[in-house]
């Protein structure tokens, strides 16, 4: 599973997702995820749809070992990419159930940066 692959390589995660999306797809793996990456120290900063779920998982952040900012609702997408390491995954929620692992440096670079640029951007409120 590629999330078990993300808690064994990764040193921190960086995600862009839609919460109400990712949390209602993997809702019986999340609490074990959680765990595992919280036992592990790995950190994550989220950029999320804001949302009541995004903005709950905002909440908990510190004591999740996770950063969110908050994108506009208007921006609709229902996918999550993360990056971690040499490798970024994109998954889709919505018609199309699927999910795709790039291993490249000069991808996973690129996808860092652009998160980054985007993280930079917003407000940390």
């Amino acid at each position: 599973m590629i999330l078990e692959e993300m808690l064994s390589e990764a040193k921190e995660i960086l995600g862009f997702s839609s919460a109400e999306d990712y949390i209602a797809t993997l809702e019986d793996y999340l609490p074990s995820f959680l765990e595992k990456r919280l036992k592990k120290r790995i950190p994550i900063r989220s950029i999320l749809r804001e949302s009541p779920k995004a903005k709950g998982r905002k909440e908990l952040g510190q004591e999740q070992l996770r950063k969110v900012r908050l994108i506009s609702p208007s921006y609709e997408y229902h996918s999550l990419t993360a990056i971690w390491g040499n490798k970024f995954a994109m998954f889709s929620f919505k018609d199309e159930m699927m999910a795709l692992v790039v291993e490249s440096k000069e991808l996973a670079q690129s996808q860092k940066v652009m998160f980054n640029l985007i993280w930079d951007s917003l407000e940390n409120k």
